[in-house]
């Protein structure tokens, strides 16, 4: 482990930290174990972080700080802050010395200032290049969030606070299944004392984008974004670690690649596994502004389906429409559903064989006819074209799609009855 400085201080005045050679000019703000300085040494500006007077008894808070100086000694990269020396003793217990970062946290942008999906991207890439810094030194961040990242006045972040960071292969300084860390931005298994690995930092970003550009707090703010930008926050903030990016770089380069589009791509990225166990293969060569076929396959079946996908925003029409679609139009494309998931998502399984040709039946085919709340919908042989109406098909479908095949077969029969006669 990297060497710890032991510098000592003088005599302190009241709550002010004293160190040789750091003039301490006022306070910068206080959190939930410590206060933060600002100083001046040799002419420029550091921070100055020592604990609570409340805290500075507790053994594990003072060995956070330790092991805090210990792992920004490792990084090296302008989206971190730097770590200048660590203080024994101040007069006040002790403290860390840091390279200051001008700006304001994100949590105070935030009070005040609007994000355009655009802008928080650009954060968020950011963000995720200085992760990807500090995963490559083997530290995992784990409280990344608003009030840690510091905005200068050209959008450029510096996280903060590595004071519960810790070593991938380093057991936690917490009780046995206690949670350190900031709910609303904690992955999972971070919450529930689970083994935490860099993708929970990647959860966390993800919950970033949704603190910025979202409006709405957890899954209702994830509506507002562009379609393509639900995709990435989707993959990030996945319930199971695997089904998430596997690195900070991964992410970002999805993010670039959705962004390049100006956000138009589809709500979920291929490979993505909706809940049921379906795996998204590939997006189908099929376009319409409001819904995305994907072929599809369910795990442990080898047995291909179209997945018809749409997001919120547009799910209650639809919804609403699909009740005048005819009966045998949908059994004729084996229509399943609507599903949804707590993301927003909704879903029509269709037939996998002629999945295009299936999505254009339903919501392509035909003339507009009339407009149902703003939404164009498609009529085709005198009915509305819709898609998500009710729960997936049900006995009286499944016997209807047995009766139709038996009835083809009996017609086969007749007809080839009359060429042999």
């Amino acid at each position: 482990r990297a060497a710890v400085a032991r510098v000592r201080g003088v005599e302190s005045r009241g709550e002010r930290p004293a160190i040789p050679g750091v003039r301490i000019l006022r306070k910068l703000g206080s959190g939930g174990s410590g206060t933060v300085w600002l100083g001046e040494r040799e002419g420029l500006r550091v921070a100055v972080k020592v604990l609570h007077p409340h805290v500075v008894a507790d053994a594990r808070q003072r060995a956070r700080m330790e092991r805090e100086y210990a792992l920004l000694q490792r990084i090296r990269h302008p989206g971190v802050v730097r770590v200048l020396d660590y203080v024994e003793d101040c007069g006040v217990g002790p403290a860390l010395v840091l390279a200051y970062a001008p700006g304001r946290s994100l949590a105070e942008r935030l009070g005040d200032e609007t994000f355009s999906p655009g802008r928080a991207a650009r954060v968020a890439l950011a963000v995720l290049e200085a992760l990807d810094a500090v995963h490559a030194t083997g530290v995992i961040h784990r409280d990344i969030k608003p009030s840690n990242v510091i905005l200068d006045e050209d959008d450029r972040p510096s996280l903060l606070d590595f004071g519960i960071a810790r070593p991938a292969d380093a057991s936690s300084l917490t009780g046995s299944g206690d949670f350190v860390g900031t709910v609303a931005f904690a992955a999972p298994e971070q919450r529930h004392g689970g083994r935490v690995d860099p993708r929970a930092d990647l959860y966390a970003v993800g919950a970033l984008v949704l603190a910025m550009a979202g409006r709405r707090p957890g899954w209702e703010g994830l509506a507002t974004l562009p379609a393509g930008l639900q995709a990435v926050v989707r993959r990030a903030m996945r319930e199971d670690p695997a089904d998430r990016y596997p690195s900070a770089r991964a992410m970002a380069d999805a993010l670039r690649f959705a962004a390049e589009d100006g956000f138009r791509g589809p709500p979920v990225e291929v490979g993505m596994v909706l809940p049921g166990g379906l795996r998204l293969e590939r997006l189908a060569p099929w376009r319409h502004p409001r819904a995305w076929l994907f072929r599809a396959r369910p795990l442990g079946n080898a047995d291909p389906v179209g997945v018809l996908l749409f997001t919120s925003e547009h799910r209650a029409e639809l919804e609403r429409a699909v009740a005048a679609r005819p009966e045998e139009v949908r059994l004729l494309h084996r229509v399943q559903g609507p599903f949804r998931d707590p993301s927003g998502l909704a879903w029509f399984l269709v037939d996998g064989r002629e999945p295009e040709r299936a999505a254009e039946a339903l919501i392509s085919g035909g003339k507009v006819d009339r407009k149902l709340d703003g939404l164009d919908i498609l009529a085709g042989a005198g009915a509305v074209a819709a898609v998500l109406a009710g729960a997936a098909v049900g006995g009286a479908v499944a016997r209807g799609m047995k009766a139709g095949a038996k009835k083809k077969r009996r017609a086969a029969g007749s007809r080839s009855g009359n060429r042999k006669a």
